[in-house]
């Protein structure tokens, strides 16, 4: 189940043997490309273009073709110059959610929990739940240079953390 996912994304990668590599785009496609990122002051996303081969260029280009760096560019420069309150006052101020707003596992009614589990796979099933994983970096304190999520923990399955999530995911989207 969960492998088929996983497989699925490792062939839209092209890090499988089962997918032929895109071609190199013509001449004439790259330089429009390279116009469109340069326009953008984004050109440095073809730095090591020639140092790398063919089927290398067709899957950067395929990449690249798809971002509007005009648009990266435009949400970036939002996101890290967020418009300035007209005054102090009028800023938004960040305030601890009021205790009715909050609950706890831990101290919680087993009425409160099922009706919250239940709720929970009915969010679920309407597609109202999204899911960020997220691995904080590589995991080089363990020894391995791929993100920690991709690190073998020593599981008779091999799996990783990634892996099982991904089937914990994918299970719950089918119960």
């Amino acid at each position: 189940m969960a492998a088929a996912m996983i497989n699925n994304v490792l062939e839209k990668l092209h890090l499988t043997g089962n997918i032929p590599a895109p071609d190199e785009p013509s001449q004439e496609d790259f330089q429009k490309l390279l116009e469109k990122y340069t326009k953008a002051g984004q050109e440095q996303v073809f730095a090591f273009w020639n140092d790398i081969n063919a089927a290398e260029k067709g899957m950067l280009y395929d990449q690249l073709v798809n971002i509007d760096p005009d648009h990266v560019n435009d949400i970036t420069h939002r996101a890290l110059n967020p418009p300035k309150p007209e005054s102090e006052d009028a800023a938004p101020k960040l305030e601890q959610l009021p205790e009715s707003a909050t609950s706890s596992i831990y101290d919680s009614k087993p009425d409160d929990l099922n009706r919250w589990y239940t709720q929970g796979l009915q969010f679920i099933a309407q597609n109202q739940v999204a899911v960020v994983l997220m691995a904080g970096g590589q995991g080089t304190r363990l020894g391995s240079s791929a993100p920690k999520g991709c690190y073998d923990i020593g599981l008779p399955s091999q799996k990783s953390l990634f892996q099982l999530q991904a089937e914990r995911i994918w299970k719950i989207q089918h119960l």
